[in-house]
């Protein structure tokens, strides 16, 4: 009986223990011309799925918990929803008019959507996919992020003349304008939230606003002649990439200094720009390339180039395991949806997604005098320059919707 016993013990100690698994992440990209969303495994940076979307995505977020992803359709005027394990569309929500960034709260029941052309955000209940609520902004909104926390949402307020971000109170839906350089075109918070990041397009600088009283506190020029588009900090605050679609680059600023220390060059008109949750990689949509430039962020340097469909503008990383890169809490897709309610103290206190349906990779965030006449008249059906781009070839864009700021 003892041996017995003893075997038994033997084998319970010998048995094997399963492995945990290891979250897997894959990165989202809008081929605004292809009408479909890329899918890489960043583990092997290869393309492993495409998904038809509606017509000339823009802008795509992924659920904290990545189980979902969110693209913008530009001129669909919908937002469409990604399961991302099946990669499959699941639903399609009807917003405004011209679509272009998308973010999800840290808690992932709510989805923010910047409508350029009617110059409002769309709310979306993230548990029944439906809007419910539409928030006026500034002109012609292109980008949006949240503060860490989800009590605040900034949105950046692309409009040839504008010098507002839009500084969105979650819970009440009132908003605050923020001073910054002309044309703001993205934004992103550091990690803490202590801070605001908002790229200047029409300034060619990065505005860095204090977000417990939306000061300015620096401003980062980035050089002349240049078209700065997007802005990504990594996970540990320290460093902020900024896309450049006429240089074709990636500026690399140092937070504490706020100053920038590299420049790297990639493909041609990048505009989005992600970054992965361990924050080793970056990860820049060529527009101009029909490429995905892939960066070493420790060497500064591009290790891969990743081929994905037409004219890409938009991209964002997520993966399973409820891991993201602010460490937010899991989606509350499928469960009761719970209010934010309560404003917690904050020190402060997310893609392209381009604006222009029809306008180049280059120049799809110039907003023209003919952005007033598609106010007034609809959209404006031009044909863009695409002589930077690889091809060597003219695109049609369709539906280019320009307005002037007012």
């Amino acid at each position: 009986m003892v041996i017995a016993v003893g075997l038994m013990a033997l084998m319970a100690v010998a048995a094997p223990v399963p492995a945990l698994a290891e979250p897997r992440e894959f990165a989202y990209v809008t081929n605004s011309l292809s009408n479909t969303v890329s899918v890489i495994n960043t583990a092997t940076d290869t393309v492993v799925a495409t998904i038809a979307v509606g017509n000339n995505p823009q802008g795509v977020a992924v659920a904290p918990d990545g189980t979902r992803a969110y693209v913008t359709n530009g001129d669909s005027n919908t937002v469409s929803v990604i399961d991302t394990g099946a990669n499959a569309v699941i639903a399609t929500i009807q917003v405004e008019s011209l679509p272009f960034g998308v973010a999800v709260s840290p808690r992932g029941d709510r989805v923010y959507v910047t409508n350029s052309s009617s110059d409002r955000v769309s709310v979306i209940n993230a548990v029944t996919n439906t809007v419910i609520a539409t928030i006026p902004v500034g002109d012609f909104p292109v980008a949006v992020t949240f503060s860490p926390n989800g009590t605040r949402a900034y949105v950046a307020n692309a409009g040839q003349f504008s010098t507002e971000v839009s500084m969105i109170d979650t819970a009440t839906n009132t908003v605050t304008p923020i001073l910054v350089g002309l044309t703001p075109a993205g934004v992103d918070v550091t990690p803490d939230g202590t801070r605001l990041y908002v790229v200047n397009r029409g300034s060619g600088t990065v505005s860095v606003i204090r977000t417990t009283d939306n000061a300015l506190i620096a401003t980062i020029p980035l050089g002349i002649d240049i078209e700065p588009q997007r802005v990504v900090i990594n996970p540990g605050g320290t460093l902020a990439y900024v896309t450049d679609s006429l240089l074709s680059t990636v500026s690399v600023i140092r937070t504490d200094a706020n100053a920038v220390i590299a420049t790297i060059p990639v493909g041609l008109s990048p505009v989005g720009v992600a970054i992965s949750r361990n924050g080793t990689r970056v990860y820049a949509a060529n527009g101009g390339s029909d490429s995905i430039s892939v960066i070493d962020a420790a060497a500064n340097t591009v290790i891969r180039t990743i081929a994905v469909g037409d004219a890409p503008l938009g991209v964002a990383v997520g993966g399973t395991g409820g891991v993201t890169r602010r460490d937010g809490p899991p989606s509350v897709a499928g469960q009761k949806t719970q209010e934010v309610g309560q404003k917690t103290q904050e020190e402060g206190g997310i893609t392209s997604d381009r604006a222009g349906k029809g306008r180049s990779n280059q120049d799809q965030h110039d907003v023209s005098t003919a952005e007033q006449a598609g106010r007034n008249s609809g959209q404006v059906k031009v044909e863009v320059d695409h002589e930077q781009a690889t091809k060597g070839r003219r695109k049609a864009h369709r539906g280019g919707n320009h307005r002037a700021g007012r």
